[in-house]
């Protein structure tokens, strides 16, 4: 039997290709009209309309969409070569296929969440359907390296893939590598720059998106190929993430190296190339939203200019976050080693307190809330010292060096807990000055807190951080 590139090549010299059934609209779906008139193309001209640089451009969306048209001939030898290939993986009875990545041939498809943020996505499509999509597939990559992928997965390699999240409030001149298979890519400031496969969400303009960072991550999928159920889509697909995080262990550790706000507005699963002709319209259905894209920070001015209609974005100096990728690398491995539930609490809620959406009353019960699983120790043998007392002495000693700074330090975490507490007792409290400076302040200690613990440790011995050696008590 010829081989599967000799029959990818075969049938594809006999198809064409019929733009003119689809359009996007205006929020970036495609649409099909059987009634549309024809607009025929080779695979050549799909190729260049397919691959064009501008993932927004409609005409490039259009070909992504096209219908593939062959000789009945052509298809059965594509159909016969499929079928023994991929045997294994249809159902005799339906004459359905499974597969680990979305197309839009499937119309049947289940997501389940994994540890980590990852997302394991299960879709079964009927085999014809599934061919014409492939023929498209080969004429926009390439049937080299389509024959190649798809043998790959039939032998049992993994989907690879990028798990990816657009974020709030992390700005970037360039792009860094955090560790191996973690990215960070600024979005172009200009709409009409290279904006790659990150989908436009319904409802969002790309105007939204200038500027703003993309967070990526190497995910796979096993198995690549599967036989579906009769009773619909499962859980047979199993994804994780290559490198050994979580996602939300990544965010946690920009906002503490960045001292800011950071927070995922929508993630998605992003196939790169085989997001050619995986997914042809230009909003990504299997996006999962989150908080969703916050409002511009002060200071981002937008200007557009008539004639072309491109929008660009101005940002601040200021608020363009320099980072140094092996520090904030070491930061993500260490949380991720940091099993103990207290710092995860303190963490998550630090991270919450700095939220600029909830009101002053919720970031203060929030920092309480951090700073009790964190600094919240106890004296051997005395259960009843007061909390307030214990959480200021402890947190003044782990990171005041001398008796002036740890008393400043008490004093703070004192009154930071204490207008914490009037909270949590249901006290309205005032957006002033006042509660604005101590807040900061006190997100201030807890946040090098927690970078001091990442970067050394914690204390063997919390009481004996207090207490001392006789050395330590003389040097005073």
């Amino acid at each position: 039997m010829p081989s599967l590139k000799d029959v990818l090549e075969s049938t594809l010299a006999d198809t064409k290709f019929d733009l003119g059934k689809s359009e996007i609209t205006r929020h970036g779906t495609l649409m099909t009209y059987e009634g549309r008139p024809d607009e025929i193309v080779t695979a050549t001209e799909l190729h260049d309309l397919a691959t064009a640089d501008s993932w927004q451009d409609e005409r490039s969306a259009q070909a992504r969409g096209a219908k593939a048209i062959a000789s009945d001939e052509a298809m059965s030898q594509l159909r016969a070569c499929l079928d023994e290939l991929l045997h294994e993986f249809i159902d005799p009875d339906t004459g359905r296929i499974g597969h680990a990545f979305p197309m839009d041939s499937a119309n049947r498809g289940s997501t389940r969440s994994e540890h980590g943020g990852v997302s394991s996505m299960s879709f079964d499509s009927p085999m014809t359907e599934f061919t014409y999509v492939l023929l498209r597939g080969c004429a926009i990559i390439g049937t080299e390296a389509f024959a190649e992928m798809l043998t790959g997965w039939i032998e049992g390699e993994s989907v690879r893939y990028r798990t990816s999240a657009v974020l709030n409030g992390l700005y970037l001149e360039g792009s860094a590598e955090l560790l191996p298979g973690i990215r960070l890519e600024p979005l172009p400031k200009s709409s009409d720059g290279a904006f790659g496969t990150t989908p436009i969400r319904s409802g969002s303009s790309i105007g939204e998106y200038l500027g703003r960072t993309v967070l990526s991550v190497d995910s796979i999928a096993t198995p690549a190929f599967y036989r579906p159920k009769l009773d619909g889509p499962t859980s047979q697909v199993k994804a994780k993430f290559v490198p050994n995080v979580a996602l939300d262990d990544i965010c946690e550790a920009l906002a503490l190296e960045s001292d800011g706000d950071i927070r995922i507005a929508f993630e998605w699963n992003d196939y790169g190339e085989q997001s050619l002709y995986l997914s042809p319209g230009r909003t990504e259905s299997s996006s999962r939203g989150r908080g969703g894209l916050d409002g511009r920070q002060a200071g981002h001015s937008k200007s557009i200019d008539f004639k072309t209609g491109v929008e660009s974005i101005s940002i601040p100096d200021e608020q363009i976050c320099k980072l140094s990728s092996s520090r904030l690398g070491a930061l993500i491995g260490a949380i991720s080693r940091k099993k103990s539930s207290q710092f995860r609490i303190a963490l998550s809620r630090w991270c919450k307190s700095r939220e600029s959406s909830g009101t002053i009353s919720d970031q203060f019960i929030d920092l309480r809330v951090a700073l009790e699983a964190f600094y919240l120790k106890k004296f051997k043998g005395e259960q009843n010292v007061d909390m307030t007392f214990r959480l200021a002495l402890f947190g003044a000693w782990h990171l005041g060096d001398g008796v002036e700074e740890r008393r400043t330090i008490r004093r703070t975490l004192r009154d930071v807990y204490g207008v914490g507490s009037r909270a949590v007792h249901g006290q309205n409290l005032e957006s002033n000055e006042k509660n604005q400076d101590l807040l900061s302040e006190g997100q201030r200690l807890c946040r090098l807190g927690m970078l001091k613990v990442l970067k050394e440790g914690e204390p063997n011995d919390w009481e004996e951080l207090i207490l001392g050696d006789e050395d330590k008590k003389t040097e005073e």
